[in-house]
């Protein structure tokens, strides 16, 4: 073999290599970037399905833990809001009240008043923190 072409392989190889390395990188960070999301996502849903089945549940003082947990900063409320309302339609044609009113109670139950109080007082600047 001749000296030229023993010197000139090496270097194609290192070059391909090295262009090799830069795609893999890129491939596995658009990778990760893309896992990345979903699981976010995911996380956010856990906890609207969560939330959702505390306010549609039976256990009141649940509720109004809840509703109580929610940092009063306008993000945290506007986030929750949809929730809250999707829970509060939810509520609207629930039976258990029904009953209650028929009972001779037709006091709401604390966690449905601070459900309605929330939404109502939501774009009021004493609502939420500053």
């Amino acid at each position: 073999m001749s000296p030229a072409r023993t010197l000139s392989t090496p270097a194609l190889s290192i070059r391909s290599l090295a262009r090799r390395c830069v795609w893999m990188s890129l491939i596995v960070a658009a990778v990760i970037s893309i896992a990345s999301k979903p699981a976010i996502v995911r996380a956010s849903e856990r906890d609207d399905a969560r939330a959702r089945k505390i306010l549609l549940g039976r256990h009141d003082p649940a509720r109004v833990a809840l509703l109580q947990s929610i940092p009063r900063d306008f993000q945290s409320r506007s986030t929750a809001l949809p929730v809250i309302t999707d829970a509060l339609i939810t509520l609207q044609d629930d039976a258990r009240f029904d009953r209650l009113e028929k009972q001779g109670q037709p006091d709401l139950p604390d966690g449905v008043r601070l459900m309605i109080e929330f939404v109502g007082t939501i774009d009021r600047p004493e609502a939420t923190e500053t």
